[in-house]
């Protein structure tokens, strides 16, 4: 009994009061009226003055009955209760495994904190200019896809507001990539659930999906915030971008525009309940229309094949999956004659119901700057300086007498901007010309010696020795060894040499 007054005892007393067979001695309504309360109150009224618990059948921890709240509680249950735990020892169990949980949590907290402090991580020691553009470009896109309104950590992929690719389908492929490319770490941030953990309390692996992230640039940590302004500034301004960007800028594009595209026919696929397989096939085809087609135009041949599929699937009862194995057929025979019938293919709009990506965002509205015109620009022709740049790259690999793809391994591993390697491949065949001039008009009948006068021959060494500074100023600019100086003076320096000045001397005799 928890009350002193004198007729709540009698009440309490009186409602649970029973005759030798276990029936109540007084009706509720009667007491209810007797004490001047309301009926239908009676029992929270006794519950607020008194606990009733079974004599009989006890807890197996602390011997006492269990808790019955009301006369139909007891009728529900109480007299069928067979022993166990009372409610007050769940109750205290409960609260014993919450405070266990709770240090657990903590603990499991304490190690994150401690393994993946910023402090004690190395970050990533290379210049953001020598990594690939897809990384790059990954990072910033990220940088604004999962960062909070302050700038102060990069959030779960679940708590993202937007995707990095169309439809966030290669999301988790872009972290991977980020994170075994050391350009993006575990926070400390990070929740204990994030992480798969071992018996003695060590996190083994830890999803993709559900860990905080940093991200690690320059060699040193920097807050955020000033990360993404660097990133930022060297995507924006073309003229620093290395020359390997340029390269890679329209694979990166159409791989893109490829997923956007797959996206786009997914939902097509999914209003006909019909399923999508992603394979090499598919894949192709679409890379193969997206070369002579914007993507508003494949959008076009997509939904024309994904119609037809539907059609085909309804008119000859086979299988949705083989009905849908005719889409990269039919996408890819819409190709062929639109190019050869030279049909005027329109152009489809963005699907607002799938997101595009902070990748393809980024690259139409700040890299190629098309604007709006993505869905209207053939992905091949939004990136014209790659034609300009292999010319300077066959050249260069010519003068230095290596392989085109080894020099732009080299390239890429010195970061070199695309305006100071162009402007050096210039100087060299602009001194490749005219030391070429100058041994075709001082020694006509080489590699016979002929006679020339004094002046020819100063003529010819100096514009020998401008080559040899011009070569060996490419060969700074990508650290490269320039091809060795001959002992002979005026000697050519390699085959290039020999063919222009083959050149230079047909040039004067015509």
């Amino acid at each position: 009994m928890r009350t002193t007054d004198p007729e709540m005892v009698v009440l309490c007393r009186a409602y649970w009061e029973q005759d030798d067979e276990h029936e109540f001695v007084h009706k509720a309504s009667a007491l209810a009226a007797g004490h001047g309360v309301q009926a239908s109150r009676l029992a929270q009224i006794v519950r607020e003055h008194c606990t009733a618990r079974l004599a009989k059948a006890t807890c197996q921890h602390c011997g006492r009955g269990e808790v019955v709240r009301s006369r139909a509680d007891l009728a529900r249950h109480g007299r069928a209760y067979t022993g166990g735990t009372c409610e007050d020892c769940r109750a205290e169990e409960a609260r014993k495994v919450a405070a266990a949980d709770a240090e657990r949590k903590a603990r499991r907290r304490q190690i994150i904190v401690e393994r993946f402090d910023e402090s004690l991580l190395p970050c990533a020691e290379v210049d953001v200019r020598r990594l690939p553009l897809r990384t790059a470009l990954s990072q910033l896109a990220l940088a604004r896809a999962a960062t909070d309104e302050e700038l102060a950590v990069l959030r779960p992929q679940r708590d993202w507001t937007s995707t990095l690719t169309p439809g966030g389908r290669g999301d988790v492929d872009v972290l991977k990539d980020l994170f075994n490319n050391y350009m993006l770490a575990l926070s400390p941030s990070s929740a204990p659930a994030a992480f798969d953990w071992s018996e003695d309390e060590q996190p083994e692996r830890f999803w993709y999906e559900s860990v905080h992230w940093r991200l690690a640039t320059e060699g040193e940590q920097h807050d955020l915030a000033s990360s993404v302004r660097a990133l930022d500034a060297v995507l924006r301004d073309q003229r620093e971008w290395p020359v390997t960007w340029h390269l890679e800028l329209r694979p990166l594009w159409l791989a893109l525009a490829v997923d956007d595209c797959l996206e786009y026919l997914e939902r097509r696929l999914e209003e006909y309940h019909l399923p999508l397989k992603v394979g090499d096939r598919l894949r192709q085809v679409l890379l193969q229309a997206l070369n002579d087609f914007s993507v508003g135009q494949v959008y076009n041949f997509i939904w024309r094949a994904a119609k037809d599929a539907a059609a085909f699937y309804q008119k000859t009862g086979n299988t949705k999956s083989h009905a849908a194995n005719t889409v990269p057929g039919a996408i890819e025979r819409a190709c062929e004659r639109a190019l050869a019938q030279g049909w005027d293919v329109r152009s489809f709009g963005r699907d607002w119901n799938s997101s595009e990506g902070a990748m393809i965002q980024l690259l139409a509205y700040v890299v190629t700057k098309v604007g709006d015109d993505y869905m209207n620009v053939v992905p091949r022709l939004a990136c014209e300086t790659e034609d300009s740049l292999r010319i300077s790259l066959d050249d260069a690999a010519q003068m230095l007498e290596l392989d085109v793809d080894q020099l732009i391994a080299i390239v890429r591993d010195t970061g070199t901007t695309a305006p100071d390697f162009c402007r050096c491949v210039d100087d060299a065949n602009a001194a490749l010309r005219r030391a070429a001039e100058a041994w075709a008009a001082a020694v006509p009948n080489w590699p016979a010696r002929g006679a020339a006068s004094e002046d020819l021959l100063r003529d010819l060494g100096l514009a020998t020795n401008d080559l040899d500074r011009a070569l060996a100023a490419l060969g700074n600019a990508v650290l490269v060894p320039p091809v060795p100086v001959p002992d002979d003076p005026l000697a050519p320096r390699h085959p290039v040499y020999l063919d222009t000045i083959a050149a230079a001397r047909q040039a004067s005799t015509t």
